[in-house]
């Protein structure tokens, strides 16, 4: 028999239980129902719920009496009404309160819910409000539990599952108006679930996921979270994570530093943050810097950064793995669109269908990037920079289906770059400087089916190059081809670029008349000239016979190898052979 307080529910145990005048006939009918009912396999036995209540009118009048008394399975059923206690949980035991309950412990209570060893207990609607350290306290905990529709007011702490192993779910929650973390779950190591929960007005980090193996985070809104101390205010703080996490609808709001901190994570799977909003971020909207996993960024949107010292929208400067953003949205952005500083070789960065509207630098920043990129079907526009810095950059770039309009400088700055590049069926339209800058580039770079026009300072630019760019079949803004080193009036180009055949129409239907092989990759540098002219790749390879044939054909007007021979040619030549 159960072990209970004296209450008013207990009866006067002389009088005779009712139902006993039932007689033979009620004992034979249950027998038979009994009997059906355990032929059919389907029913087991359920104890009945214990009951506590404030007032003293059910089994227990606190809370933690009855779990003391509970056995491992039963369900404790709070009634409406205000539990000046705090409460602990070393046993499977579910509390509920079907209309509501709530526990306020003292203000010098370590926790006012504390979760315990391998628990694996169900809270539902609960409030939990107070003063004191922790709201829901589940640090270490091993178990599987769950919190639903939980409300937690106050605490410096409103969850902390800190180095917990279980599989845990906290979902349909509030929590609120704690002062120094809304969940925190740093080094925790189940595969837990935060999910359709709000966090709101917290002095520090909305989640701390910190250096965690796994977690969802779901359907979640997480806002007005300001900043404590120096690198405190993320509305989630998921660095140094070596697992499996997503974030998925989740909606971060007006955050004191970072939106979403994700930077310097190794994760053994591949990080996703999908359809999240992430909105008045004071620092980074996104912060993915130092990553070396392949994270995915997808149907999300970004906007309104600043006004902190770093307020790009994404950051992901230094990423080792190979990432991708797609489907997304960047606005009004008191830094870069996305930061992509010096990506390592092994990274390729991969952007599809992006919309960037409105930054106060650069729309993408690849500058000394070594990794490749890919860019393709994505709009850049009023930038107050450049729509793409590709200066100094070492890796491969491919563009396709490319907007830039309205930047107040380059369209890209590929200057001093030395790896290989194409622009596919791309336009760029009114900047303030040039639509593409490449000079002094070292690599290949090819320009084709694409639109070049409004640029204050000139379409192409390829001063110092060593190849000559291939800028054929595009549209330069009149029907009669480009100006600047050629005989239009369109877009400027200058430098060695092959610009015949190009479009007469901005439908990109019509060709010019005049036609041309198009660059071949010709090299500028004198050294690289005159091997490509004779066809030799070292230069301590060439003859006197070299030599003759490099003037007799100077003398002729000829070119060899699409490279038509000047003066300067036949001197780099001689000096060349002379230095054997």
């Amino acid at each position: 028999m159960r072990n209970v307080e004296p209450t008013q529910r207990q009866t006067n145990m002389d009088s005779p239980p009712r139902g006993r005048k039932l007689g033979i006939g009620f004992g034979i009918c249950l027998a038979v129902v009994c009997l059906c009912l355990a032929g059919t396999g389907t029913v087991a036995a359920q104890s009945a719920d214990i009951i506590v209540a404030s007032d003293g009118t059910e089994d227990y009048t606190s809370i933690q009496n009855a779990i003391n008394n509970a056995n491992t399975g039963d369900r404790i059923r709070i009634s409406q009404g205000t539990y000046s206690e705090s409460i602990d949980i070393r046993k499977n035991v579910d509390i509920v309160a079907p209309d509501g309950a709530t526990i306020s412990p003292s203000s010098n209570a370590v926790s006012a819910v504390a979760l315990a060893g391998g628990t694996e207990s169900h809270l539902v609607n609960l409030t939990i409000e107070g003063e004191s350290s922790i709201g829901l306290d589940a640090r270490s905990s091993t178990g599987d539990w769950t919190a639903e529709n939980i409300h937690i007011t106050g605490f410096r702490f409103g969850v902390t599952t800190l180095e917990s192993t279980g599989d845990w779910v906290i979902s349909d929650s509030e929590i609120k108006n704690s002062n120094a973390r809304g969940i925190a779950t740093e080094r925790s190591s189940g595969n837990w679930t935060i999910k359709s929960s709000s966090i709101r007005n917290v002095s520090g980090i909305g989640i701390d996921a910190h250096d965690v193996d796994a977690g969802l985070i779901k359907d979640t809104v997480i806002e007005d979270i300001t900043q404590s101390y120096e690198y405190d205010g993320q509305g989630i703080n998921i660095d140094d994570t070596s697992g499996n996490w997503v974030i998925e609808n989740v909606t971060v709001r007006d955050t004191g530093y970072d939106g979403i901190d994700a930077g310097d994570t190794n994760a053994t799977h591949d990080p996703v943050i999908r359809n999240t909003k992430v909105i008045g971020a004071a620092e980074e909207g996104i912060d993915i810097a130092g990553s070396e996993s392949d994270v995915l960024i997808t149907g999300s949107t970004v906007r309104d950064t600043g006004p902190g010292e770093y307020n790009n929208a994404i950051r992901i400067e230094d990423a080792q793995g190979d990432w991708i953003i797609q489907d997304t949205v960047i606005q009004n952005i008191s830094g870069e669109g996305i930061d992509g500083y010096t990506q390592p070789k092994s990274s390729h960065a991969t952007i599809r269908n992006l919309t960037i509207n409105g930054t106060q630098n650069v729309g993408i920043n690849m500058y000394e990037s070594d990794g490749d990129w890919t860019i393709a079907d994505s709009v850049i526009e009023n930038t107050s920079n450049h729509g793409i810095n590709a200066k100094r950059s070492n890796g491969e770039l491919d563009i396709d289906n490319l907007t830039v309009r309205n930047s107040d400088s380059d369209g890209i700055d590929a200057s001093n770059t030395t790896g290989n590049a194409t622009v596919h069926a791309s336009e760029f339209r009114n900047m303030g400087d040039k639509s593409i800058d490449l000079i002094d580039s070292e690599g290949k770079w090819k320009i084709h089916e694409s639109i070049l026009i409004g640029a204050s300072e000139g379409a192409v630019e390829v001063q110092n190059a060593n190849f000559r760019t291939n800028a054929s079949y595009n549209y330069w803004g009149t029907s009669d081809g480009p100006s600047g080193d050629f005989d239009g009036s369109g877009g400027s180009v200058v430098g060695d670029v092959t610009v015949t055949p190009y479009y007469v129409d901005s439908s990109l239907t019509t060709l010019s008349s005049e036609q041309d092989t198009g660059g071949k990759d010709t090299p500028t540098d004198p050294t690289q000239r005159a091997l490509q002219i004779t066809g030799k790749s070292d230069p301590s390879k060439l003859t006197q016979n070299d030599v003759t044939a490099v003037i007799t054909r100077f003398n002729r007007g000829q070119s060899v190898n699409n490279i038509s021979i000047n003066q300067d040619d036949v001197t780099a030549t001689i000096t060349l052979f002379g230095r054997n």
